[in-house]
């Protein structure tokens, strides 16, 4: 299976079970929460993931273009699902 199938699959599931990402990135929240209540350590890099967020956040409309111009309704499914997920 080539990865036009696998998107193809993928997207078939997010239509199937719409309220599965939101979900995920909810118990991501916690996870991150209680992660970052541990330590020091824990919340530098939970800090840094946040920087990073937001670089991501200031380049989207960039990388939607290029993904995009290659593919074709590619790009806008996998932006949106990195935006969601952060």
């Amino acid at each position: 299976m080539g990865v036009a199938g696998r998107i193809r699959r993928l997207i078939g599931a997010h239509h199937r079970y719409p309220w599965l990402l939101p979900a995920v990135s909810f118990i991501a929240g916690w996870i991150g929460f209680v992660m970052f209540r541990r330590g020091e350590t824990l919340a530098r890099a939970m800090a840094l993931l946040a920087l990073l967020g937001w670089f991501w956040l200031l380049i989207e409309p960039w990388i939607r273009q290029r993904l995009e111009r290659r593919r074709p309704k590619m790009g806008n499914f996998v932006v949106n699902f990195v935006s969601q997920s952060l």
